[in-house]
């Protein structure tokens, strides 16, 4: 699990997906994916209906926002 202020880079969360079984997709909408646009990496839970958003500062996550829906959490 991270948090909002950890120090990690895109590619080793990209790389923890890649070992979870996530590829590399259209995260908004199939289960199991993910997308990365500047700094944003989208990832669509793969058990859950929902889709997470996180966003970066340098190495340093700057934003995590979970949409469930209609509703949309930030963590």
């Amino acid at each position: 699990m991270v948090r909002r202020g950890d120090a990690i880079t895109e590619e080793s969360m990209i790389e923890s997906l890649i070992s979870l079984g996530y590829t590399h997709g259209d995260a908004s909408d199939t289960p199991g994916t993910y997308k990365k646009n500047w700094g944003t990496l989208t990832i669509r839970d793969a058990c859950r209906e929902e889709t997470i958003q996180i966003e970066w500062f340098d190495t340093e996550l700057d934003s995590i926002i979970v949409h469930r829906g209609d509703l949309r959490e930030h963590v």
